[in-house]
């Protein structure tokens, strides 16, 4: 039979196992809290960190648009260059236009970022810093024929908008001069086509109205010569016209020739002149 003093024992024995248990559990508890409470402080520092990161832009994004800009002002040529490889120069004439035109365009585009072509609004000039406007004075000035530049000469705070706007009007203005002298040759050979003349006839007529009087020769008696001759004939050629004209250069001339009998005063000449071109020539105009 068991006595009291081993129940006792017994039972300080149970108590001293719930003790060490408890203090172990107690133990692991607060060894989860810390655990869970250093987690939680670098969840807060890595966000603080991603907030204070997309605040700050990235290096490329905040200079890649200044470095263009740096890398055109440090040098025009080579940045044109490298967008152009053919490097068209613009002609006195201004016959390549369209083509440098679009070149610069190209350039400037690529340089400021613009969506549509540059030299098309004069707001994309006026926008620019002084040392931006300067580096495209420099493109425009070293992307033209040398005889060009007379127009820019003594301007050297002339802008490179006024400096553009010289160019295009001094090529445009010359281009507008050739259309005009194409448009009317075009006319004259429509004329042509519709009038049907013999090539052999057409080149007769543009040999007797380019033909000069040689010297020696009055003018106003060679041609009359010539006309005169030829009226007599029908359906006048090139063979009719070179056998006609050394005639008259024999004929006309003022201190060889023996007197004609059909000869007449100049204002004579004149009239009969008048009258006979009235029903030679058709006009082409």
């Amino acid at each position: 039979m068991t006595t009291s003093e081993e129940v006792q024992a017994q039972i300080a024995g149970a108590m001293d196992q719930m003790s060490i248990k408890f203090q172990a559990k107690l133990e692991e508890q607060n060894a989860l809290i810390l655990s869970q409470q250093g987690e939680i402080q670098q969840l807060r520092h890595t966000s603080h960190m991603a907030q204070q990161q997309q605040h700050i832009p990235a290096p490329h994004q905040q200079s890649q648009s200044e470095d263009k800009i740096r890398r055109f002002n440090g040098d025009v040529q080579k940045i044109h260059s490298g967008r152009n490889p053919n490097f068209t120069l613009l002609l006195y004439d201004g016959s390549n236009y369209q083509i440098w035109e679009k070149e610069i365009n190209r350039t400037l585009g690529f340089v400021f970022d613009t969506p549509k072509a540059f030299l098309e609004n004069k707001d994309n000039f006026s926008v620019r810093a002084v040392d931006e406007q300067s580096s495209i004075s420099a493109l425009l000035w070293l992307t033209i024929h040398k005889d060009l530049k007379a127009i820019a000469d003594g301007s050297s705070k002339q802008s490179a908008l006024d400096l553009f706007k010289l160019i295009k009007l001094d090529c445009t203005s010359k281009s507008s001069g050739r259309e005009l002298v194409l448009a009317k040759w075009t006319k004259i050979f429509t004329n042509i086509e519709q009038l049907k003349i013999p090539t052999n006839k057409l080149c007769g007529l543009i040999l007797q109205s380019s033909f000069i009087a040689p010297a020696g020769v009055d003018k106003k008696t060679f041609d009359f010569s010539i006309d005169s001759k030829l009226e007599a004939r029908e359906n006048t050629n090139f063979d009719d016209i070179t056998t006609v004209i050394p005639l008259a250069c024999g004929k006309g001339k003022n201190k060889s020739s023996p007197p004609s009998t059909d000869s007449y005063t100049p204002m004579e000449l004149d009239a009969i002149s008048a009258v006979r071109n009235q029903a030679k020539y058709l006009p082409l105009w």
